[in-house]
């Protein structure tokens, strides 16, 4: 018998004036309320209640120790609501790792605004453009882009970010639209060291090998030299409105290179519970949907 449930029947059987009223309120059996009560009363040395066939009466002994049975009653619902309150409420510091180069600072922009909607938490962010193994350097969440490798991570889709194969005006002036596949091997191509190296994916399946004087894992740094017409090169499409817009970058090759790419928040299996984690998830799947994704290299790319 748990001292609590007792007090809680002897409350309850009380107000009810019946043990079958108590017993059909808590759905228990009589028995089982009688049975606990009872012992109760053996705890306290003392009777409680007087019973009859059509009623109770509450003794001396039991009017002194319901009012206090009501207060203890409370306050430990009082107790429980605030353990609740605090496994719902995101607090303490949400660390969060990802890529230096991604977007003109996005996840910076998205971390200030969690912070703003979360004024109990704290952010410990940290770009970098080597891979994090989270568990082990005791990350919450990373940010991260391109296709993912199987793991023991969780991961939410934020947005799907496919790479398309682009261009300046300039460079393809000089060196000439590459009208198939094959012909990006006479082409200088900007190599992304994280998306691959020198092969690039076929929409068709297949695969093709690259090369040129610039390989970097720095997305911004690719970006930029591809502005100022060094080269071929495969961009996330979700960045590139504005070049697009502004003519300093052009699709190429449309429907025959193309590598599905996303944006994903991933995080441990086994911090799914974790509150300020969920409060994360929900917040970047709401912040991504009205976002406004700014150009690769941010907007004094040349």
């Amino acid at each position: 018998m748990e001292l609590r449930d007792a007090m809680a029947a002897f409350v309850r059987v009380v107000d009810a004036g019946t043990f079958a009223g108590a017993a059909r309120e808590l759905h228990v059996p009589k028995s089982t309320l009688s049975r606990w009560i009872q012992a109760l009363e053996d705890r306290l040395g003392a009777q409680l209640l007087v019973r009859t066939t059509r009623s109770i009466t509450v003794t001396d002994a039991g009017a002194v120790y319901l009012p206090r049975c009501r207060q203890i009653l409370e306050a430990m619902a009082e107790a429980d609501d605030a353990v609740q309150e605090v496994q719902a409420t995101p607090r303490g510091v949400l660390r969060i790792t990802g890529p230096q180069s991604a977007g003109g600072g996005f996840i910076g922009a998205l971390a200030i605004e969690f912070l703003e909607r979360h004024p109990e938490l704290e952010v410990d962010l940290v770009l970098t453009n080597r891979y994090v193994n989270l568990e082990a350097e005791g990350f919450d969440v990373a940010v991260r882009a391109g296709s993912l490798e199987d793991s023991a991570l969780l991961a939410r889709k934020m947005t799907s970010s496919d790479r398309i194969l682009v261009a300046s005006p300039t460079y393809l002036a000089r060196a000439g639209v590459p009208t198939s596949a094959e012909q990006l091997k006479e082409h200088e191509c900007l190599v992304h060291t994280g998306t691959g190296r020198n092969t690039w994916q076929l929409k068709s399946g297949g695969r093709v090998q690259v090369s040129g004087r610039l390989r970097s894992n720095d997305l911004d740094t690719i970006y930029r030299a591809c502005v100022q017409g060094l080269g071929l090169a495969l961009l996330p499409e979700t960045f590139l409105a504005k070049p697009f817009a502004e003519g300093s970058l052009v699709k190429v090759l449309t429907g025959v290179i193309s590598a599905p790419s996303g944006i994903y928040l991933v995080y441990p299996a086994n911090r799914h519970e974790s509150p300020k984690i969920r409060a994360f998830l929900d917040f970047g799947t709401e912040w991504f949907s009205r976002a406004n994704l700014e150009p690769l290299g941010g907007t004094d790319a040349q």
